[in-house]
C-alpha cells in the first residue's frame, strides 16, 4: 500500500501483479501482469495523471517508484 496523496492510496496485488487505486469513494483496477512493484507503481502514477488526481508536477514517477518500500 503506498499513500500518494491525502485522498489517493495505491495498492499493489503481488498475486496478480496489478494496482488497485482508492480515491474517495472511487475505485480503479490497472490490470497488469507488471514485472516489478515499482512498474505497477508507475502505472497507477500515469493512470493518476490521467484521470486527474494526480499533477504532472505533485508526484512524478520517480518520487512515486521512491515511495514503493
Amino acid at each position: 500500500m503506498k499513500r500518494v496523496n491525502d485522498e489517493t492510496t495505491v495498492f499493489y496485488d503481488s498475486v496478480a501483479k496489478s494496482v488497485v487505486i482508492v480515491q474517495g469513494h472511487m475505485i480503479h483496477y490497472v490490470i497488469g501482469p507488471f514485472q516489478t512493484q515499482a512498474d505497477a507503481f508507475e502505472a497507477a502514477g500515469e493512470r493518476c495523471r490521467r484521470l486527474g488526481w494526480l499533477s504532472p508536477i505533485e508526484g512524478g514517477d520517480d518520487e512515486i517508484a521512491a515511495k514503493v518500500a
